[in-house]
């Protein structure tokens, strides 16, 4: 993720700047349900601004997608065991973990996690490939628009 060559005190400000975005997107996902579009255009968003404002700390100039994806899901994931969001875009669990939940918050290792009786099923889940081949696109229209 870093620079071989970033100093200690790029990669807290880096930390510190993710951690702030990540804060703020918590209360769009305090309505309930996120469309899965929205949530991968805000890993993306998250993505390409990490790119844009510390590029100079990433190996490579640039936050990767899954990079992005794991950090706003995993966040999203603790916010929701905290009971701060009522449902988490993905579910990040594996079937151990979900067996140790309260049966209220019981979903399938490939539902959403919801606190809502169950979860539902994702439809269209967005893996890495998916997104990785959205931001190349998108980087190619950004391009192609400079030129």
């Amino acid at each position: 993720m870093y620079r071989t060559e970033a100093t200690l005190g790029q990669a807290r400000a880096l930390r510190a700047w993710l951690k702030a975005e990540l804060v703020d997107l918590e209360p769009a996902y305090r309505t309930g349900s996120v469309p899965d579009d929205d949530h991968v255009a805000r890993i993306i968003s998250l993505a390409e601004a990490a790119s844009a404002t510390h590029s100079s700390t990433l190996a490579d100039g640039e936050l990767r997608i899954g990079v992005a994806q794991k950090a706003l899901n995993l966040y999203l994931k603790h916010l929701w065991c905290l009971g701060r969001i009522s449902e988490s875009p993905l579910c990040p669990f594996d079937a151990v973990v979900i067996s140790r939940l309260p049966p209220s918050m019981r979903v399938p290792p490939t539902g959403r996690c919801s606190t809502k009786g169950g979860g539902r099923p994702l439809a269209g889940a967005v893996g890495a490939r998916a997104l990785e081949h959205r931001w190349s696109e998108r980087m190619s229209r950004a391009a192609s628009r400079r030129r």
